[in-house]
């Protein structure tokens, strides 16, 4: 995973221009990363505990938008007040 997110860290920095030692290409691909790593977890559960297939697919979906919307806007308040906000919700498996 560090080899992955180097390299996407290094793509990120030749596309936008970033200057030499900015650290904000490996902090925003360290991130992307762990989403995607957040979501094999996730659905590794999930097929292990034998959950029906388009349900997983459509949660999926909507995760990920969610851990990416997450991203987009900052995690300034994740955590500011978790009674105010649900937050990313898996669907809980019976």
């Amino acid at each position: 995973m560090s080899r992955i997110a180097g390299s996407l860290a290094a793509l990120m920095a030749a596309n936008t221009g970033a200057p030499l030692g900015d650290l904000r290409p490996q902090v925003a691909a360290n991130a992307m990363i762990g989403v995607h790593r957040a979501l094999v977890d996730y659905v590794r559960r999930r097929v292990l505990a034998d959950d029906e297939p388009a349900r997983l697919a459509a949660d999926v979906r909507r995760l990920t938008t969610e851990a990416f919307g997450l991203l987009e806007h900052g995690l300034r308040d994740y955590a500011a007040n978790p009674q105010d906000s649900p937050g990313i919700q898996p669907t809980r498996t019976s």
